[in-house]
């Protein structure tokens, strides 16, 4: 177990050390994702925003659909083509 505040290469290459440094990287990548969606959603504005945004995802499903095919397609002709 690391007992002091420099990490050295050795500590890395230890398979506990390394799970718990593994977790601890996690942690930090989490709590960076919900600071700023709480951040996002705390704000009227951007709350706002994204309300209307998921919505408008949700009504548009069936024209999403129709353009990713219409897209697959195209690019298929285009590759064919050049």
């Amino acid at each position: 177990m690391v007992t002091h505040t420099k990490m050295t290469i050795h500590d890395i290459l230890d398979p506990n050390v390394k799970k718990i440094f593994n977790y601890l990287m996690l942690l930090v990548v989490f709590a960076t994702w919900a600071r700023l969606i709480f951040f996002v959603l705390v704000i009227s504005s951007f709350s706002n925003i994204l309300m209307t945004i998921k919505q408008m995802m949700g009504s548009g499903t069936d024209f999403f659909i129709i353009l990713m095919m219409y897209l697959g397609t195209m690019s298929t002709i285009m590759m064919g083509l050049f």
